[in-house]
């Protein structure tokens, strides 16, 4: 009896590579001034406690992220009355109010002067409905279960509103954000929701609508 042997050769090809640095020259165009101003009455306060954070940008590989623009002039103005709220320089890019007086759908002006140039911007302060509900469920199963909360409001009807959910948790300090409109749900109870696969039981969460 004869015996055919098949005799099988594993050929291992070993690529390697080298990795080069490559100097990417961008284009500089200049420090630019950085505005987070968000005026919030928070439920239960009186608003009068407001902060405008200043920053200038810096470029793409610099390390810090941000500088403190210090030095400037900030105020609001109350248009109907053209009364002009100011916001002391704390020397670290912050700019703090204890007067003001927050009024609901009343329009106001921000106005920053900054090296020369002056920086406007307009807004109304807009009312947020009551939460009528938080709710917590546990998603998913096995490894990918994650929590789960939902919180619950009603949409004013025959108006066009638009929600932005803020979540932050003792378990990141990164705050996430969440959009709705009402375009299907107007004049109903609706809600906003988030998960996170990084919530454990005993994490508090900081939600604002």
């Amino acid at each position: 009896m004869k015996r055919h042997f098949l005799s099988v050769f594993f050929l291992t090809v070993l690529i390697s590579s080298c990795t080069d640095t490559v100097d990417i020259d961008l284009p500089d165009g200049g420090a630019r001034l950085v505005v987070d101003a968000s005026i919030n009455w928070e439920k239960g306060t009186s608003g009068q406690i407001q902060t405008i954070y200043l920053s200038e940008s810096t470029t793409f590989f610099d390390a810090n992220t941000n500088e403190a623009a210090i030095g400037a002039i900030v105020g609001i103005i109350k248009n109907d009355e053209g009364l002009q709220i100011i916001f002391e320089d704390q020397g670290d890019g912050s700019y703090v109010t204890n007067n003001f007086i927050p009024e609901v759908e009343q329009s106001y002006t921000l106005e920053i002067l900054y090296n020369g140039q002056t920086y406007t911007a307009q807004e109304t302060l807009i009312p947020m409905t009551e939460i009528n509900d938080i709710e917590q469920t546990i998603e998913g199963d096995g490894s990918e279960e994650e929590i789960q909360i939902k919180v619950f409001f009603n949409d004013p009807m025959d108006t066009d509103d638009n929600y932005l959910g803020e979540f932050g948790t003792s378990v990141n300090p990164l705050i996430t954000l969440a959009a709705l409109t009402d375009e299907f749900t107007d004049g109903n109870e609706n809600f906003i929701e988030f998960d996170n696969e990084e919530l454990v039981p005993g994490a508090i969460v900081d939600i604002s609508i």
